[in-house]
This record gives structure tokens, sequence and C-alpha cells, in this order.
């Protein structure tokens, strides 16, 4: 340990502050859960404590020595620098880099660094080396341990035998650690927002617990006046996350986290990795990726890292950038009463919840994500079924599971797909809106905003991509389909279907709020031997997969503005669909009956009776719909005051909305049962 001066006054007014301001910070840490919910409130408490903390040590501050004007530090580059083959240059997109000064060739060697050359603990003089050993914090966390050694060399100044390569240091960076409330707050709808604020508040509890050990004992460091200020400490902890790398140990087995001095100028490329180290010669050396003539940057790339830790740690956005991912949580709620026998079986492929899935925008990434998705949207059977399964052949029921191709052995599997579908179309909304680089308010914003934005468009990317993948294996699914409906049409005599256990849907219903509006979308299959084509309904509102040859009604006639109705080009067979007003019914086939006697009524039918009534569960339920209830039927109608009189098979679909007040009403008109449409509705039977 070192033996300090007395401090003056003023000085020990400036330590009895910061002592209290930290002992709230340390408090404040302490007392702090981070959630999606409360990470701004926690960050702008915190920074509310440092700011001041920041504010008091102002004249302190060792690290505010460093600060200087661009051609200052370019000279103090120049001067650390001495190589003909290259030089230090300001790139108004990267800041100070690396420039070539002659023809460099691909995987030329640039640099060679002996182990003496490196930043390490090992290699430091500092007197807070004594204190890294004895201390469990510092002695524990090689990150920690090496930020405490670049602080003591800064506080030496020109004493340290590091001062030049200290001097070559930015004074402040782009990291996380310098961002306020307000760029944080542009990263909505980012998981990057926990990580921020977890990040900045261990770096505050941190700090604290330094701050307590030197005042406590301020034998530790032999500075006059000396003050532990926040700034200085966020300073070197930024200063190593940004530019620290690896050597091996001199024992051959661990590795040294160090700075290395010259290589740490290198701006990043996406490549390949050329920086090696060998232990034959104890020597760092770097190559070059590429070819670079004069005047060229030379660039390196950092490995393999996503863009929030480029953005965090690093301060930038890369343009392209392979390795990117998007981590996204799933949970099941407690509530649920499936939940214990989804976790069991989760857990039976190695995975447990809350679940963290990173998705990278190719379909291989969403392997976890297809399983907990499909095991989410299971009834209580199904569940139980693969429970069993899983005991006996775990291998195959995961490959089961996670298979990038519609399922039809899953009887969830509409529902597990459009859960996902929905999960990732809600995680975009929660981005609002983003501000495009080509805006003319984008050169208004700083940097670091400017990363805010490129962060999350590149992360809405990766959710559209993926959005896209799952699209792809449901719009397959249709083929599946179309052949199973033919199949059950060759089993249909006029106006009566015969069923088979592939019989799948023709209708399905559900809202989607977008905006605080309610947006209803309507995916429809038609049996039909012709093509099928997605048509807008309602201007938009209303997404229906219908024959490319059927009829728009509207086109011969007015329509109300509730109601959409399409006719087969050579038959009488028509489908309406409806928007009503709620019926308030004891039950809901009760409402059917309401609905189908008031069909009768419109038609001014002469007889009508019900052959079949049922309420069902759909393959891929819509959670605002209450009900939902196929009814078949057949009516009695004389068209056009003709004395005879039409039988019409009336098939219809009741979607019940008791929250919105609405009935969803979806009939299919069939004359004399002719062949044309053949209708199945969107349930297994």
């Amino acid at each position: 340990m070192c033996r300090a001066n007395k401090p003056d006054k003023s000085v020990r007014q400036v330590c009895e502050r910061t002592s209290s301001l930290s002992e709230k910070l340390m408090e404040r840490c302490l007392n702090s859960t981070i959630t999606s919910v409360n990470a701004i409130e926690i960050l702008r408490e915190l920074q509310s404590l440092t700011s001041e903390i920041i504010f008091v040590q102002k004249e302190h501050s060792y690290v505010s020595k460093l600060m200087k004007s661009l051609e200052s530090r370019k000279k103090d580059l120049d001067n650390f620098l001495s190589s003909d083959n290259y030089t230090v240059h300001w790139f108004e997109k990267y800041g100070f880099g690396i420039t070539a000064c002659v023809p460099i060739k691909e995987g030329q060697q640039l640099i060679r660094l002996p182990r003496r050359a490196v930043f390490c603990v090992e290699n430091s003089s500092t007197c807070l080396r004594e204190f890294i050993t004895q201390d469990n914090l510092a002695s524990s966390m090689e990150n920690v341990a090496l930020c405490l050694c670049l602080l003591g060399e800064l506080y030496q100044g020109d004493r340290s035998t590091w001062r030049d390569y200290i001097r070559t240091l930015p004074s402040e960076y782009s990291t996380f650690l310098y961002m306020d409330v307000a760029d944080v707050r542009l990263l909505k709808g980012s998981p990057i927002i926990e990580k921020i604020v977890s990040n900045y508040l261990f770096t505050c509890r941190q700090y604290s617990y330094f701050c307590r050990h030197f005042i406590e004992n301020q034998t530790v460091i032999d500075i006059p006046n000396f003050v532990f200020c926040f700034d200085d400490y966020r300073w070197a902890v930024s200063t190593v996350m940004s530019r620290s790398n690896y050597i091996p140990h001199l024992n051959g087995k661990d590795k040294i986290m160090c700075l290395i001095p010259v290589w740490d100028m290198m701006n990043h490329k996406s490549g390949h990795v050329t920086t090696h180290y060998y232990p034959e010669v104890d020597e760092l050396i770097f190559c070059t990726m590429e070819a670079y003539k004069p005047g060229d940057q030379i660039f390196m790339d950092y490995g393999n890292r996503s863009n929030d830790d480029f953005f965090m740690f690093s301060g930038f956005i890369p343009q392209v950038n392979l390795n990117n991912k998007l981590t996204i949580t799933l949970g099941i709620s407690s509530s649920d009463s499936l939940a214990l026998t989804r976790k069991q079986l989760l857990q039976a492929f190695g995975l447990s919840v809350p679940l963290k899935c990173d998705l990278r925008g190719d379909i291989e990434s969403m392997t976890e994500f297809f399983i907990f998705s499909r095991i989410f949207s299971m009834d209580k059977d199904e569940l139980n079924k693969y429970l069993v399964d899983s005991e006996s052949n775990s291998t195959i029921i995961k490959l089961q599971l996670s298979s990038f191709e519609f399922n039809k052995e899953i009887a969830s599997e509409c529902k597990a797909l459009s859960f996902m579908i929905n999960r990732l179309k809600l995680l975009i909304a929660a981005y609002g809106t983003l501000l495009l680089e080509d805006a003319p308010e984008w050169n208004q914003l700083t940097l670091t905003q400017q990363n805010c934005e490129r962060l999350k468009h590149h992360e809405i990317n990766i959710l559209r991509s993926s959005i896209e993948n799952i699209q792809y294996i449901m719009d397959n699914s249709y083929d599946v389909i179309n052949n199973n409906l033919l199949a059950v049409s060759m089993n249909c005599d006029s106006g009566n279907l015969t069923w088979n256990s592939h019989s799948v849907l023709i209708l399905q219903i559900c809202f989607e709020l977008h905006d605080e509006s309610v947006k209803i979308v309507v995916n429809r299959l038609f049996l039909s031997v012709v093509t099928m084509q997605s048509r807008p309904l309602f201007d938009g509102a209303f997404q229906c997969l219908l024959p490319t040859n059927v009829v728009d009604a509207s086109d011969l006639r007015q329509i109300p503005d509730n109601q959409e109705v399409f006719v087969h080009p050579s038959t009488s067979q028509s489908v309406t669909i409806d928007i009503l007003e709620y019926v308030d019914a004891n039950n809901h086939e009760d409402a059917a009956r309401m609905h189908f006697d008031e069909i009768s009524t419109s038609n001014e039918a002469t007889d009508s009776s019900i052959s079949s009534l049922r309420t069902v569960s759909l393959h891929n339920p819509d959670p605002y719909c209450s009900s939902v209830v196929l009814l078949s039927g057949k009516q009695n109608v004389s068209k056009f005051n003709q004395s005879n009189e039409d039988v019409v098979f009336i098939y219809m679909a009741l979607y019940r909305y008791t929250e919105f007040q609405a009935d969803v009403l979806v009939v299919v008109n069939d004359p004399h049962g002719e062949d044309g449409f053949i209708i199945a509705f969107l349930v297994l039977l």
C-alpha cells in the first residue's frame, strides 16, 4: 500500500459528498430489479445520481486532462505510431483509423507486437496492483482488474511508462455509458434496453464499491487530493470494453485480457479474423484480410459479434454483419392451466422458460421458436400424447416439433404457426415509427441516435425475415389443403358432404389490434379446381383467398358497406361475409339459429330446416373470438315470382366477438346443390 497526503478542505468536502452520493447509488443498485417495463425509469434514477456525482467531481477528473482537439490527438498518434507502411488518419464515418502509405498485399504481416508491448495487469506498474490482488471483486473479474490498472497508469501521468499510449486514447466514447435517457428511449421496442440498463447498473455498483474502499482506506492511492471520479471509471470501463483482446498466458493454458497499442486503432469491417498470437515467438501478429493501395483505410474483423454488442461496447453499427442476431423472450403465463405440462415437455428437449431464442433471419435459427410455439399451442390431449411419446422417443419427437415444414401430424399446427407470426408482428409494432437515413431529419441526429435507428432497422429486418420464413411454410401448406379438399370432393353428393380425416377449413377470421384500431383479417380457402388468389375485402381490411375466376358482386350491383358478396361465374352459388351487430341470445347456437331465421326471412323462404348445428374448436383459434358455430340447413326459396321453388342449401359459420359486440357471419348459398364450390369448414372433423 502507498501512503497518501492529507487532502485539503475543499477536497475533503468533495470526497464527503461523493461518499454520500455513491452510497445512495449503491442502495439504488441493490434495490433494483430491471424489467422491460421499468428499465427506463431505473436508468433515469441512476443517471440522476451519476450526473450529480460527475458535477461534484468535475474539477478533479483525470480523464478531463486527456480532452484535446482532433489536431492535438492526431499529433500524439503520429508521434506514437512509427511505420513506413501505414499512418493514422481521420475518417468522417469512422473517426481515427489506419491508412495505407504503400501498396499492401492481402495476407501481408502488418503489425508484430511482443508480449511486453501489450498493456495487461502483468505489464502494469501501478500501485493498484497490490489492491487488485487482495480485493475479491477486482481479483475475480479480469475486465475490472484491467480497468483499475489503466486508471492507475492514468493517475501517474507523466510518471507512467504507458503515458504515450494513454495519450492516444479517446477522452470519451460512444458506448452505452455515455448515452442519456433520451438516447435510450429511441430504442423503444428493442430488447437491448434492458441489457443497457443492466450493464449501466453493474458499472454503477462497481464504482460505488471501489469508491467506498478508496475513501475508507486513503493509503491505497498515493496521490495528493485524490478523488475517485465516476467520469474516470466509466472512461476506463469503456476503453477496456471497446479495445481489449486476449493473448495466451505464459502457462500456455489460460488467456489474459489486454489492450494492444496500434492494433486497437483499426476499425471493423466484416470479413475474417486475421489476428493471431504465436507462442513460439511470443508475438501478436496481424495480417491484412484484403489488399490495399496507398490512401485506403486498413480494416480488421472484430470477430463474431451481434449488432447490439457492437453498439453497446464499441459504439457503432456495422453496415453488414452476418453474425447479427435478435434475442426474443418466450414465456408461459402462470394462469395457463397447462403451464406445468408445457414446461415438462419443453424440459424433455432441454428447454426452459423463459426461453431466450436467438433469431438471425434464417429459418435454421428458429428451431427452438418452432418447438416452443407448437408446445405452447397444444391442447391437453395433444400435450399428454407428446409428453408420453417423448419419454421413449425423444429424438424423433424433437425432430417433429422442430420441423421447418407444415406438420399435419400436429393438430395445433395452424395455431402454432399463426402464434409465431402474430408474436413477431407484435414485436415489430412495439418499435413504432422508424426514421430512414434519407429522411431530412436524419442529419439532425447525433451519431449515437443514428446508431439507435440503424440498430432498430436491423432488428426489424430479422423479424420480417422470420415472418417470411413462417409464411412460406403456411403458403406451401395451402397446396396440401387443396389436395385434401379435392379428395373430399370425390366423396361429395349434391348438398351432402362426406368428410375424411383430412377435411379442413374454409374460413378463419381473426382480429388484429393495430394502432388502437381493429382490423379484421379473413383467410379463406375454397374448394375449386381453379387456382387461388388473395383478394382484399372492405377496402383492404380483409384478405381473402378465392378462386381466380370468382365474380365480385359489387361489380354488378351495389353492396352494403358491411357486406362482401362473391358468386360463381357459371352457377348460382354465392358466398357472403357480413359484419353484424352482436345478437343477444341464450347461447351461441341459439344466436346461429337467429341468424339462420333472419336469412330465411330475407329470402322469403316458405320453409326452412336445420340439418346440423354445432359449436366447434378451430385449429387456429382467434383469442378474441368467443365461439364459432357451424350450421347447415336448407330453405325453399322462390325467386323472381316463379311458381317453382328452389331448394337452397345453406352452409353457415358464425364467429362471435363478445368483447367487440360483433358477429361475423359467413354464408354459402348452394341452390340445388350445384357442382361448383364445395365447401369444407376450418376444423378437423
